[in-house]
Formats: C-alpha cells, structure tokens, sequence
C-alpha cells in the first residue's frame, strides 16, 4: 500500500528494479495503482460466494453440454458430489424428461432463443426422481460465439406432491358428496 496526495492508502503495485550508472547502483522504482483491480477481484469473490451459497443447483456447461461447474446447491440437490461430475456430459449425469413438452422441441427452442424455462423430471444419484423447474441459458462470448450453458434448477418436488395430494383430496371430497345419501349443502359465511 502507499499514500496518495490526499493521505489515503491506496493498493499498489510496487516494482523496483537495480541498474548500474556510473559505478552506482540505482533503483527504479514504479508503483502502480490497482484499486480497480482490487474491487473487480472482490466483487468476483463475493459472486462465487453467493453462487457457491444458494439453495438452487447452478450448473454451467460447455456449448456441447460437457459439465464445468457444480455449485453446493447442485451437490445437494442431485447427491453428486462436484468432483464426481466435472468433466462428464450432463445428460449422463442428470438425463432429464419433459413432461410437458417433447425434447427435440425444447433443444430447438433453446437453440434458437438461446434460453429455456419449464419442467423437466431428473434423478437423484440414487434414482430418486426429482421435479425440477430449469431455467437454461446459453453465454456468449464478446464475438457473439457460444461460450457455456447455464442451468439454474429449482427442486420442486415437494411442491408437486402437495399439489398432488391436495388434488386427490379434492376428488375425494367431491366423490363423497356425490354419492351422499343426504343432501350436503356448503356455504361460506360473509
């Protein structure tokens, strides 16, 4: 660190080199401010953090889907550890099936908008099923070419039980009151 004019510490980059003049050695010396460095670097620490911490699985690919990166939430939510998928191809590890929509039709959708959202089925390392609201986005670089995929995935499965079982329930109550033997009139009050 050095002091600039106004007396506060700043980061630098300090070089000093030796060179003979004279019969003398001298020094040059140079120092370089890298405050900007020094936030850039910080705000990256803080984005892999936040990455690194939220509950979703944030999975980023190679444009031909061979896995890069696997954040905690990924690791919790599919049971792989980061070490076991890198370097594999995402559909090996979590092949997904599109309940509501067919894949050739997504994978075209994707490849020309470059983004997806919906609902797609996937497995647990032990074979679980999970409900998984994924979000897919293709990153390109400064030339426009295809750099990496991100997926951003939501367990959902919880969700889509109780939404099942809230269903079945309602069947039941209708049922019942179908084939009541007395009339059951429902009423709200207000």
């Amino acid at each position: 660190q050095a002091r600039s004019k106004t007396g506060r510490l700043i980061p630098v980059l300090f070089s000093s080199v030796p060179i003979q003049l004279e019969g003398e050695t001298h020094h040059v010396t140079t120092m370089i401010d890298i405050t900007e460095r020094k936030q850039a670097e910080e705000t990256v620490r803080y984005q892999a953090n936040l990455l690194e911490n939220i509950s979703d699985a944030v999975i980023s690919t190679s444009p031909d889907f061979v896995i890069r990166s696997w954040n905690r939430g990924a690791e919790l939510v599919y049971g792989w550890p980061a070490a076991d998928v890198i370097g594999r191809p995402a559909g090996e590890v979590i092949p997904s099936a599109y309940p509501n929509d067919d894949a050739a039709r997504v994978f075209a959708h994707f490849q020309e908008q470059g983004f997806w959202k919906g609902e797609v089925v996937q497995r647990r390392k032990d074979g679980a099923p999970l409900a998984i609201l994924s979000s897919v986005t293709l990153i390109r670089d400064t030339a426009g070419r295809p750099n990496s995929v991100v997926a951003v995935n939501r367990d959902i499965t919880d969700l889509k039980q109780a939404q099942a079982a809230l269903r079945e329930s309602e069947e039941r109550y209708r049922s019942l009151l179908e084939v009541a033997p007395v009339g059951i009139a429902v009423h709200s009050e207000g």
